[in-house]
């Protein structure tokens, strides 16, 4: 069973002619209601070809070969169902997403009203925090370059301590012998037993001093500054003479110095150091030496030691604190600084986030217009054509030898297909194979009129955003495609029909524009005098010619924000004071909108910021005169 048989073309009266009749007869009831019928969709869509029949011939080779198995009748109602369903939801699809594509657009553009309004405010701050940010980084260079400056004044300072010295009294308690009586007359300050009462000398500063220095002692040096002028000596029970030496001796303990037999020891002798007058007398009279003129040098010299040493002492750690306090006060400055810095810059961060953020919003609208014109320039419009054409073995006449291929339309309202050629095809003496092809290259030479298509119609939104208008699509064809869905031959007594079904696809190219929304809003400032909430008349008709934008912009809703400088008035005697200011120049704004014709309903939000959020920062008259503000501003709302 196959379509490789010819029709017969020779005389109907002729013996031949009856023995193929019954053939055909024969063949007839072995067919009769058979059908190849597709059993799935097609694989892809083809373009309608103009190089006529070859790419033809073998599409139908193929499909015959998928049919062979197949059983079926007329024209396979279940495989034009499925594709009758296919064809209503792709129209709907198109429809559907376009008009949530639609959508998306709006809401695209309403979010990006509000990131407009967002940046416009965000970067009003930024243009003033940066500035601002970057006197606070000189400041601190400044605080800095100056806490550098104490330091190297300090360090100058203790520099200049190596001059700095403490007195102290030394008495020498030696056994007189001949090697010192040799020395006595020409004892000089550098003498051995000096370079140990010198060692011994600095011990004692360094444990009285050092605990109150507000800079460690070093190793030190000592000079023997005075030497009493006067041999004081006496016997003891053992008929031992002994001799007394008293020295003033000065003690540098901030250099960092070894002295070159440097002790602290005595060997046989013994020196004692005194600071104040009261301990040397109670060690005279113990070691029963008797002396006006040695007693009276001492208490004169050890009176003027003390006062030596404590303004020493006390000029020093007063200059030590100066330089810490003042580096500590610079230092505290520059850590508020820091954190003010820090805060600043944290700020500008988030506020070019914000900004940022905005212009994403931008972006997504930019991306959902895109995709939202390129599926309204783009449609896909399917539907089925049925062709059967017939001939009639037993009545057959010369016009019988060809069929007429009149399509049926499925799934459009239309039928009107137009062709530059005649469509008569000849159906005798010709393999299967060639009357198909021929049938396929026919049909794809029918067309469709663009004016007959169904009508698309959509709304658009007028650019208020509130109004909407039924706009009716024009179209072009871009490209013709189809799918050969189904082949059918049926004998019935002495008629054989022949049947066509093929799928359909136009793409349409919109000649119609979409449409633009536009996502600027509307907003103005007005400022107020210092304590005042009322509006003059310069201010009423100033906000009546600002409001002309909110006019064009019906399907905006609006917002009216108060605002005061940061100084805090008394009038009104509590800490909101600002805040209900702010509040009643809002409303004065308000009240002048409504004046103007503008719809109070409108009219979302009259708030007050106090003085929470100045439009500029500084306490000088500019700043307050910028802040002492009602800002208001469009939001639309879809």
């Amino acid at each position: 069973m196959g379509f490789a048989f010819h029709c017969p073309s020779t005389n109907p009266l002729s013996k031949g002619v009856l023995v193929t009749r019954g053939i055909q007869a024969l063949f007839s009831i072995l067919i009769i209601f058979q059908l190849w019928s597709f059993s799935g969709f097609a694989q892809e869509w083809l373009p309608v070809s103009k190089d006529g029949s070859k790419s033809y011939r073998h599409l139908v080779e193929q499909q015959m070969l998928s049919q062979v198995n197949a059983s079926g009748f007329g024209v396979a109602p279940q495989l034009e169902e499925k594709w009758l369903n296919r064809v209503v939801s792709a129209g709907q699809e198109w429809t559907r997403n376009l008009r949530e594509l639609e959508r998306e657009y709006r809401r695209a553009v309403a979010s990006a009203r509000k990131a407009r309004l967002t940046i416009r405010a965000r970067k009003a701050v930024l243009e003033q925090l940066q500035p601002y940010h970057a006197s606070l980084l000189e400041e601190i260079d400044r605080y800095r370059d100056q806490i550098a400056r104490i330091e190297e004044e300090k360090q100058k300072f203790l520099e200049s301590l190596t001059s700095t010295s403490f007195s102290v009294l030394v008495v020498i308690r030696s056994q007189l012998t001949s090697d010192l009586v040799q020395k006595l007359p020409a004892l000089v300050q550098d003498d051995t037993l000096f370079k140990n009462s010198g060692g011994i000398a600095i011990s004692a500063v360094s444990e009285r001093y050092s605990t109150r220095s507000s800079f460690p002692f070093k190793s030190g040096r000592f000079q023997v500054n005075f030497l009493y002028p006067e041999n004081i000596s006496r016997l003891n029970k053992d008929i031992s003479e002994f001799v007394y030496l008293f020295a003033r001796i000065d003690v540098f303990p901030y250099v960092e110095q070894q002295q070159a037999g440097l002790s602290g020891t005595l060997d046989g002798q013994e020196a004692l150091t005194f600071f104040d007058a009261d301990a040397l007398l109670a060690y005279l009279q113990q070691e029963q030496i008797k002396d006006n003129r040695l007693e009276a040098w001492a208490q004169g010299e050890l009176s003027s030691l003390a006062v030596h040493n404590d303004q020493v002492l006390k000029a020093f750690n007063n200059a030590l604190s100066h330089y810490e306090h003042l580096k500590s006060g610079f230092g505290e400055d520059l850590a508020k600084l820091g954190q003010e810095e820090q805060q600043v810059q944290q700020d500008i961060g988030n506020l070019r986030k914000e900004i940022e953020q905005g212009d994403i919003a931008f972006q997504k609208m930019d991306d959902v217009l895109t995709n939202y014109a390129a599926h309204f320039r783009s449609k896909k419009v399917m539907w089925l054509e049925r062709f059967l054409m017939a001939e009639d073995g037993v009545l057959r006449t010369d016009s019988s030898k060809i069929g007429e291929l009149q399509p049926v339309l499925l799934g459009l309202r239309s039928n009107a297909l137009t062709s530059d050629t005649s469509q008569a095809i000849q159906l005798i003496g010709r393999p299967l194979v060639s009357v198909y092809s021929e049938m396929v290259d026919r049909s794809n030479q029918l067309k469709l009129e663009v004016n007959n298509l169904p009508e698309t119609l959509v709304y658009f939104a007028q650019p208020n955003l509130k109004d909407f208008e039924l706009v009716k699509l024009k179209w072009g064809v871009k490209g013709h495609h189809y799918q050969l869905l189904h082949l059918s031959r049926r004998v019935a007594g002495s008629q054989t029909q022949f049947g066509l079904l093929v799928a359909r696809k136009l793409e349409l190219q919109s000649t119609t524009t979409p449409p633009q929304y536009n996502h600027d809003t509307c907003a103005f400032t007005v400022l107020f005098s210092p304590k005042r909430f009322k509006l003059t008349k310069a201010a009423k008709q100033a906000i009546k010619q600002s409001a002309q934008c909110m006019k064009d912009n019906p399907g905006q809703s609006i917002h009216v924000i108060g605002h005061t400088d940061r100084r805090i008035f008394s009038k009104y005697g509590k800490q909101d004071n600002n805040a209900k200011l702010g509040l009643r120049r809002a409303l004065s704004v308000m009240d002048a909108l409504v004046e103007a014709r503008i719809d109070p309903d409108r009219i979302a939000t009259v708030s007050s910021k106090g003085s929470s959020e100045p439009a500029v920062l500084g306490m000088d008259r500019s700043a307050h005169r910028a802040n002492r503000r009602v800002e208001v501003y469009s939001d639309p709302t879809l």
